[in-house]
């Protein structure tokens, strides 16, 4: 079984190309993705700069592990808090320095951002940047009315015939779960990202299965919050490492007698439902 969009890194550890090259209709010209890569270089800059400089991230980090560490151990301790102070002192006050340094990196990276987020360089670049992406659905032929949907995708290696998911670098996570336009045309589903149009012939889909399994996800792709509105029956819990999701679904699909798979979060599944008219099993 194929993942589509996903990574084989089996038999090489360096591979970055994404499988579903098979199902590729249209793809933008080397003018416009040239275009794009200088957009995409633009907003990695204005990125960076919303983000702390690694030197005071790590920092932040260190005075995190120290102050938690401290708070740890004094509430394991079998004295009273006084007792506790009375003998070492010194361990309250840098607990005390550690959480007030992370407190104002805090803040300061708090009002970096905005800084950022509000300056002309960002609004200039947010501009281009929506007009790149016009420009792109534009030339790839995607309607107004197409979807904005998650779909997973991951780097894995493959063991009996089945794709192990592999987090890759210092990733907590195999999975990313990145926004694709979706909608159908002639009765087929359509896929798109910033480069191709993908087809898969409605005869091909097979069904949709249910995986009830955790997934980790690092990041919120909608407009609202994902504990708001219909959103809130998927029981989505956040932290600091991501959204962990109770389950995820599969959509099943045959192509010249080789099966594929389309992994996507457990709150698309109304969608993908209504799209393709399955039921998920």
């Amino acid at each position: 079984m194929k993942p589509f969009l996903c990574i084989d890194i089996s038999k090489n550890k360096k591979n970055d190309e994404q499988n579903g090259k098979e199902f590729v209709v249209k793809t933008i010209s080397a003018a416009t993705a040239q275009s794009l890569d200088k957009v995409a270089e633009e907003v990695a800059k204005v990125e960076k700069k919303r983000a702390l400089p690694l030197p005071l991230t790590i920092v932040q980090f260190v005075c995190a592990i120290i102050g938690f560490a401290v708070f740890r151990g004094i509430l394991r301790s079998d004295v009273s808090m006084s007792q506790a102070y009375s003998n070492a002192p010194e361990v309250f006050w840098v607990g005390g320095a550690a959480w007030l340094c992370f407190g104002l990196l805090f803040l300061y990276g708090r009002h970096r951002n905005k800084k950022t987020s509000e300056s002309e360089e960002t609004i200039v670049t947010e501009s281009r940047a929506d007009n790149m992406c016009q420009s792109v659905y534009m030339e790839l032929g995607v309607p107004s009315n197409a979807v904005d949907v998650d779909i997973i995708t991951f780097s894995y290696k493959m063991k009996k015939d089945t794709p192990r998911p592999v987090a890759i670098g210092l990733s907590n996570t195999p999975y990313k779960n990145f926004s694709y336009s979706v909608y159908t045309e002639n009765g087929n589903l359509c896929i798109v990202d910033m480069t191709n149009k993908y087809c898969i012939p409605a005869n091909e889909i097979k069904g949709i299965r249910t995986v009830k399994k955790s997934m980790l996800v690092p990041m919120w792709n909608k407009n609202i919050g994902y504990n708001e509105d219909a959103y809130k029956q998927y029981k989505i819990t956040c932290n600091n490492n991501g959204l962990f999701l109770k389950k995820y679904h599969i959509l099943d699909i045959e192509h010249n007698s080789e099966k594929w798979a389309i992994y996507f979060p457990n709150y698309e599944l109304p969608f993908f439902e209504y799209i393709t008219g399955l039921k998920a099993e």
